[in-house]
């Protein structure tokens, strides 16, 4: 279903954005920025019309110049093309990111891999929600469907006219109400994406898809050398080994995982890498 295809692609990229914090080391996030970013703006512009039959409007450039996922210099190269075409030419780059950071970092070939494998299942998946958006009921079917209700319609107007009861206008209201119901609910169910009530709330899914990718990539520090207690509960068989139990963690201001975070900052604008030892 269209459902279960925007949730698999939100979790394919959120899988990648996992295993980017995994093996960026603090000195090497603004790789993982970079590429966190285009991914995150590729999902902007794609689930706002996944059929792609509409450009990206203003309103749409604004926004994601405001949460910081595109700068200037790279809109007015986007703007020349159409929605999808953006969609792919941003998950292009997040590539190209990946293959020059792995250059740069020293990371093995398999780890770059997994992370263009996994931007892959992120193309895959949006090709899939396209198709299905695209190829709904063939249009002869809904036709032939129209008729079938039509013609039942009116064996079952004709039987209930033939009855001598007074509820039989009332059994033949709620039948038509019930069809023709059931008909509506499935030409919603067929495209969920637009502005009704009814259609998925699309602004939402994103917006809280923005905070995880952000929240993954900014707040979940690794605990290193000078937090002992964050580092027994990661190597819990080490410390058991020289210790008969671990010692609870307390609760330290300056632990790497609770480190500041100011909504109104643009935590994709930062070039270069922040220090997680620091302390003030």
């Amino acid at each position: 279903t269209c459902y279960e295809s925007v949730m698999g692609l939100f979790g394919a990229e959120l899988n990648l954005f996992m295993e980017l914090r995994f093996h960026y080391k603090p000195k090497h996030l603004p790789w993982a920025r970079l590429i966190t970013r285009y991914a995150v703006a590729a999902m902007f512009i794609f689930l706002a019309d996944p059929e792609s039959v509409s450009e990206v409007e203003e309103d749409e450039w604004r926004e994601l110049l405001r949460l910081g996922l595109l700068r200037e210099e790279e809109l007015q190269h986007l703007e020349r093309y159409g929605r999808r075409h953006c969609s792919v030419i941003l998950l292009h780059w997040s590539a190209r990111v990946i293959q020059e950071s792995a250059k740069n970092i020293g990371l093995t070939s398999n780890v770059m891999r997994c992370f263009l494998q996994q931007l892959l299942r992120v193309r895959q998946e949006k090709q899939l929600l396209l198709d299905t958006v695209r190829l709904p009921v063939p249009f002869q079917y809904f036709h032939l469907l129209n008729v079938m209700l039509i013609v039942n319609l009116g064996l079952w107007a004709y039987g209930f006219g033939i009855m001598q009861s007074m509820f039989a206008p009332i059994g033949f209201f709620f039948a038509q109400l019930i069809f023709c119901g059931l008909m509506e609910m499935a030409a919603q169910l067929a495209d969920p994406f637009g502005t009704d009530e009814v259609d998925f709330p699309m602004r939402q899914y994103l917006l809280t898809h923005f905070n995880n990718s952000v929240f993954l990539i900014e707040r979940c520090l690794p605990p290193d050398e000078r937090h002992p207690e964050a580092l027994a509960l990661v190597n819990v068989a080490d410390k058991l080994a020289k210790h008969k139990r671990v010692p609870r963690m307390k609760e330290d201001p300056m632990s790497p995982c609770s480190s500041p975070y100011s909504p109104g900052r643009n935590v994709y604008d930062s070039d270069e890498a922040e220090d997680d030892d620091d302390d003030d």
